[in-house]
């Protein structure tokens, strides 16, 4: 077996991270809270590369009004002032989620410059953050790790399940 197939089929154990970690049986939805079109938009693509429903919103209250359109949220992208306020809008926003239901990671998403509010966001109950302009490789890279610490019940065992059925189906092939 080639490096090439190995990193193919770990590649493709990342995309379908989401479900098999989180263990819904039904699609797992993303809700991401971004003002700036093309960074949601790249942030969208990557999402649903990895296996999400994704719900895009520029200000909080089209994020609430998302809210009450989707299941299986998984998972809550958002920055920390939506709307362009000094206040951390976003933050509380994604700290309220995390508070009515616990199985939602939340992520912030910052700018250099606004990589102090992360720091102040990590005591509000946000899981991790992204540093903008969005690298592919990162994402992909943080959102397993943040998977990972959410639900360590019985990962690595799903992991080893699914990766060594991935290696018998591409011998027998």
């Amino acid at each position: 077996m080639s490096d090439s197939n190995i990193h193919e089929i770990i590649e493709d154990f990342r995309k379908a991270l989401p479900g098999k970690v989180l263990g819904y049986d039904s699609e797992v939805h993303a809700l991401i809270l971004e003002p700036d079109c093309e960074s949601r938009e790249k942030l969208t693509r990557i999402l649903k590369d990895m296996g999400y429903g994704v719900y895009q919103a520029s200000t909080i209250e089209e994020a609430r009004q998302s809210l009450a359109k989707m299941s299986n949220l998984a998972l809550a992208i958002g920055v920390p002032r939506p709307e362009g306020t000094v206040e951390a809008e976003g933050i509380d926003f994604l700290s309220e989620l995390k508070a009515v239901n616990q199985s939602v990671i939340p992520v912030l998403s910052v700018t250099f410059a606004e990589s102090g509010d992360a720091v102040g966001a990590l005591r509000k109950n946000i899981a991790g953050f992204f540093i903008k302009p969005y690298d592919r490789r990162e994402v992909m890279r943080s959102l397993s790790d943040l998977l990972y610490l959410h639900d360590r019940h019985d990962f690595l065992a799903r992991l080893i399940h699914h990766f060594f059925r991935r290696i018998d189906e591409n011998t027998k092939a």
